[in-house]
């Protein structure tokens, strides 16, 4: 992956982290006690690696 940018949000439950990927491609992840949302991204791989960190991820 490439560089993360974090914008902490007044909101304790509601976070943004931009993204730089290793492509060049900036990107945006945001998450919610209802979701985590990527935004901002043209390449499916982005996508695809976002979602295999998190089904890694415990809760």
């Amino acid at each position: 992956m490439g560089t993360l940018f974090v914008t902490l949000s007044m909101r304790p439950d509601y976070q943004s982290v931009k993204c730089h990927d290793a492509n060049m491609e900036l990107y945006t992840v945001t998450f919610t006690p209802e979701e985590v949302r990527v935004t901002s991204y043209s390449a499916d791989a982005i996508l695809t690696r976002i979602e295999t960190w998190a089904d890694a991820k415990q809760l």
